[in-house]
């Protein structure tokens, strides 16, 4: 997916600087984030929302994933869209266990395989599912209406949205969606819509050394807005991490995700996951004469390897 420069919205883009423990290392990591609250009708009037905004309109969330995969110049990365076209063929697979790998291929040739995983099964689960924007994963309310959807460039057409698949899970179960990769990555970022009820408490990071880090994230509060009668569904956010050292290096990645509100078992979507290899090693700087060759590879395709 081809990536355009934005430069707007600087002042709603949140860039932190997150202290990395009590290691010897004194880097710090840095932490992006930007949201774009929406006013989506109920799923059940006759106003409810017929589109998906893209990235034309989500423009704090856009420029929180600019500023990101700026950063990660000159490391082997690639995203994750959750689209037929990447394997995920197989819609409305509920109440079983979640499983899949997949393949970045990095500049040197070498493969890293992220595995995503979510174990709940049973009658009581919803669990984790792929889905369409204009789908329906929670009876007769459809996905969009509910304020879910795939993450959708600016410029396509309203059925692109339409189609645009992202992933689907439940907060009401306390699911624990997980991420696990073959090596040590230095980067995570995603999209993530309609948290207002199921809420996504933090992201876990576990480091090469077992050790963990735990980020919470500072998403709007949708109470603030239901005290005074309002109402926000079908909001967006995008957040991204970056580890600034090899000691925090990370192999795992675990969404928290808990229910805002007892007993609403309430539904979210997760879209545009990117990872990114662990930095290469400083080069000396060549000699007089010698020509540098090329640059190193920044977007690498998935190659899809296995499902279950």
């Amino acid at each position: 997916m081809k990536f355009n420069k934005f430069g707007l919205v600087l002042a709603s883009l949140t860039v932190s600087m997150v202290g990395i423990g009590s290691t010897a290392s004194s880097a710090q990591a840095a932490s992006f984030f930007g949201e774009d609250l929406q006013n989506f009708a109920s799923p059940s009037s006759e106003d409810r929302a017929k589109d998906a905004p893209d990235l034309g309109i989500l423009k704090n969330s856009y420029a929180a994933e600019q500023s990101f995969l700026d950063a990660l110049a000159g490391r082997s990365f690639g995203t994750l869209n959750f689209e037929r076209s990447e394997g995920f063929t197989q819609l409305n697979k509920k109440n079983q266990a979640f499983n899949y790998d997949y393949d970045l291929m990095k500049a040197d040739g070498s493969t890293e395989t992220m595995n995503i995983s979510d174990p709940n099964s049973g009658p009581n689960y919803l669990s984790t599912t792929i889905q369409k924007t204009n789908g329906s994963s929670n009876g007769r309310n459809t996905n969009l209406a509910g304020g879910r959807y795939g993450i959708s460039d600016a410029g396509l057409t309203k059925q692109q949205r339409m189609n645009n698949q992202f992933l689907n899970t439940n907060a009401g179960k306390d699911s624990n969606l997980e991420f696990s990769f073959s090596e040590a990555v230095s980067a995570f970022g995603f999209y993530g819509t309609d948290f207002e009820r199921g809420a996504l408490m933090g992201v876990e990071f576990t480091r090469v050394d077992g050790s963990r880090k735990y980020i919470n994230l500072d998403l709007t509060n949708a109470q603030d807005y239901k005290d005074r009668g309002d109402t926000i569904r079908g909001t967006a956010f995008y957040s991204g991490y970056i580890a600034d050292s090899q000691e925090d290096y990370f192999t795992k990645v675990r969404f928290d995700i808990r229910d805002a509100e007892a007993g609403t078992n309430d539904i979210i979507a997760f879209d545009r996951m990117t990872f990114a290899a662990a930095a290469p090693k400083a080069v000396p700087e060549p000699g007089v004469g010698f020509l540098a060759l090329g640059a190193v590879l920044s977007g690498a395709a998935f190659k899809r390897r296995k499902q279950s």
